[in-house]
């Protein structure tokens, strides 16, 4: 038989990682277009991805709505 113990933790790891990589792709294609700023509404902005963010010099404003305004420097 198949253990699937754990199972939940991989899950959830494997999305949270799609739902970072997600907004690290919709900064990208902002900053493509000249953009300097993003808002994204995503489960991925956890305290540790936003310091992460913070440290490339991407910062955040909430806004309504469980949005987060991003922006950086050009």
């Amino acid at each position: 038989m198949i253990s699937v113990k754990g199972l939940g933790d991989e899950i959830f790891e494997a999305m949270m990682n799609k739902a970072q990589q997600d907004i690290q792709e919709k900064i990208l294609t902002a900053a493509s277009y000249g953009q300097t700023s993003c808002t994204i509404r995503s489960k991925g902005l956890t305290p540790s991805f936003l310091a992460a963010l913070e440290t490339e010099g991407v910062s955040s404003i909430e806004q309504d709505n469980d949005t987060l305004k991003l922006f950086w420097e050009f």
